[in-house]
């Protein structure tokens, strides 16, 4: 919707920057999540037809794409993407292009397809007056829902990619360290049909255990379609712990002017870890302004131009740039500022808990799955 952080930050800030600074015009179109059966996103297709037509290396309608996960994957299958670019550009000194959460697309290679934009890392939020001492485990967790119905809650993970990230939180545990003889490492890597057919079951029982417990409506668990009908619930205190795949989440929404949430939320981690996966930029093939991209890539990926995305107010978004880098040296102390912010977790606790996320084949088989075995059992 308009005015959500991601697009208030290309509104308000990318979009005059450009415009001032090389006279790029920005027209940005929301992400489609239906009609498309190659990928999740429809700007896949629109990019598939478009060169299926005859438009192969120029003349298509699409110049830049956020993306990550499945819609990178396809298009890179399928040779739909420019490059590679990514450490080619001047702000690639900025980043650590070894970093395996950089280097890796959820399992895929990037190959220098794709710049990276943003790094999301899922934290939870609790309230500090009714939870002052909050679960920091998964199993902890569940006893803590078990304790306090009615307290907690999450949308759909078949539609909704925050609540999608958060069972796979109870996934990497009960089918990883929390499975006899298990630990998370057989779950990194490609799909395992035998381990996740064997270690699945565990995952379910423990969903369909805490189901009951969970907020409900007219007699049943609350599972909305987004994540974002469950934020109100947190801001009026009805629902105590919540999660967000964004780590400012908490203070963002208690500085926005929009339904701002109670001064007592805090974003936290678990010590068990938290998931972390970067988010990237690329360019299609038949981009039809491909140097303007790159020059609008460049910026984005700047000291500048990031630093107004971390900022609470603006965005909050993680960045996943490498500390070490020349520029972001120079920037230090601003982003020192920002990330002392008090409801969001600081910078060294969420490196120390970073958890790789699970391949595609994986994240696609747990989301269909909870259908049948939870939703619909």
């Amino acid at each position: 919707p308009e005015g959500t952080s991601p697009r208030k930050w290309i509104d308000q800030n990318l979009t005059p920057d450009l415009k001032n600074k090389f006279g790029i015009t920005v027209n940005r179109i929301d992400a489609v999540y239906e009609g498309c059966d190659l990928a999740p996103m429809k700007v896949v297709c629109t990019v598939d037809e478009e060169i299926k037509a005859g438009k192969t290396t120029t003349g298509g309608s699409v110049d830049l794409i956020w993306i990550n996960g499945a819609n990178f994957a396809k298009m890179k299958e399928l040779g739909y993407l420019y490059g590679p670019f990514a450490t080619l550009i001047p702000s690639a000194a900025n980043f650590d292009f070894t970093d395996s959460a950089i280097a890796f697309d959820k399992g895929i290679p990037i190959d220098g397809l794709e710049m990276p934009y943003n790094t999301a890392q899922s934290v939870f939020i609790h309230n500090e007056i009714t939870v002052p001492n909050p679960p920091k485990t998964i199993p902890a967790l569940v006893a803590w829902i078990k304790a306090n119905p009615g307290r907690f809650t999450y949308a759909k993970p078949s539609l909704d990619f925050m609540s999608a990230a958060l069972i796979r939180h109870f996934f990497l545990y009960y089918a990883g360290e929390g499975f006899p003889g298990g630990s998370k490492s057989d779950l990194q890597g490609p799909f395992n049909a035998e381990i996740y057919n064997a270690r699945a079951p565990a995952v379910w029982a423990i969903l369909n255990e805490i189901e009951p417990s969970l907020y409900q409506q007219n007699g049943a668990p609350f599972y909305p379609d987004t994540h974002d009908e469950i934020r109100p619930l947190t801001g009026n205190e009805t629902v105590w712990i919540d999660f967000s795949f964004q780590h400012t989440e908490a203070s963002t929404r208690i500085l926005t002017d929009n339904d701002p949430w109670p001064v007592h939320m805090q974003g936290y981690t678990m010590d068990d870890g938290t998931i972390a996966d970067t988010n990237y930029l690329a360019i299609p093939i038949n981009a039809q302004n491909k140097e303007v991209a790159l020059t609008a890539v460049n910026y984005i990926t700047s000291a500048p131009s990031m630093f107004t995305r971390a900022t609470p107010g603006t965005w909050g978004a993680l960045q996943a740039f490498d500390p070490e880098a020349q520029e972001i040296k120079e920037w230090d102390v601003a982003f020192n500022y920002i990330n002392r912010d008090e409801a969001t977790p600081p910078v060294e606790e969420l490196a120390a808990v970073r958890t790789g996320d699970l391949c595609i084949e994986y994240v696609n088989k747990i989301n269909e799955d909870w259908v049948t075995q939870v939703y619909n059992k």
